[in-house]
């Protein structure tokens, strides 16, 4: 195995501690009950620790709590979801949480260490590799009492084209790799609950791999395409550098100037 596909088996598999499901299911549903929800993961500035996910993956779980009670998930971990937000902004697509170091660290989760000094990342440049991770609903085992089993999708893909908001990545089968250990997914495949992943830029520096987080995943392929993109699939990332230091969101500037 060469040095860069070493570098990428390892990303990947930090990658995988890096975020964690984010989902609800009905207290008074028989078992196995389903479960809903999407992707998150932690930034850390400092002492501060604090989830980012999709602002939609908020709302479609709060939504469900307003229809019927839920449990609300981290992983294996509880959350009183709605009283730990942060931030959300439907237009910028996401929401920022509070959520424990030490139970992060309890469920086998990792926070992205960063500096206010150094932040937002830099934005990556087109053709430049970007490796990202979800949890797919329709990959979501509930097997027996109180246990699920979440695998995950990811993979390194290239970056199509950036804007000031977003990051587009194209994903084709004949030259992506997949996640080690996991088969490579069909063009189309249905990425439903991987919005909120993490979107991961990776590098070589003084013989150095180094990798940061540049964006979350808000939209990817729900089936198979057509036309002209129906060779490869589009997967559309925001952009972190709406998010602050200390979890609130900065929005885009609005309205006429004096």
């Amino acid at each position: 195995m060469n040095a860069e596909k070493q570098a990428e088996e390892y990303l990947f598999n930090l990658m995988l501690k890096f975020c964690k499901p984010l989902y609800c299911h009905e207290v008074d549903a028989p078992w196995p009950r389903p479960v809903k929800g999407g992707t998150c993961f932690f930034l850390r500035f400092g002492d501060v620790t604090f989830g980012v996910t999709a602002a939609h993956v908020i709302e479609v779980l709060l939504g469900r709590h307003r229809e019927r009670r839920q449990v609300f998930q981290v992983g294996n971990a509880g959350i009183d979801l709605e009283h730990s937000l942060i931030d959300l902004d439907t237009d910028l697509d996401i929401a920022t949480f509070r959520f424990d170091r030490t139970t992060l660290e309890e469920i086998g989760g990792m926070a992205f260490v960063c500096s206010a000094d150094d932040w937002p990342p830099p934005s990556p440049k087109p053709l430049w590799k970007l490796g990202f991770v979800g949890f797919p609903e329709k990959m979501t085992e509930v097997k027996a009492l109180n246990h699920a089993e979440f695998l995950a999708y990811g993979s390194m893909s290239a970056v199509e084209d950036v804007s000031d908001r977003d990051i587009i990545c194209t994903y084709d089968p004949a030259r992506d790799e997949a996640m080690p250990g996991f088969a490579k997914p069909d063009l189309g495949f249905n990425m439903s609950g991987c919005s909120g992943g993490p979107a991961i830029m990776y590098y070589t520096s003084n013989g150095l791999t180094r990798w940061r987080p540049v964006g979350l995943i808000y939209k990817g392929p729900l089936g198979r395409a057509e036309g002209e993109s129906e060779e490869f699939d589009i997967i559309r990332i925001r952009l972190l550098k709406y998010v602050k230091p200390d979890g609130t969101l900065k929005r885009d500037a609005s309205g006429w100037l004096p």
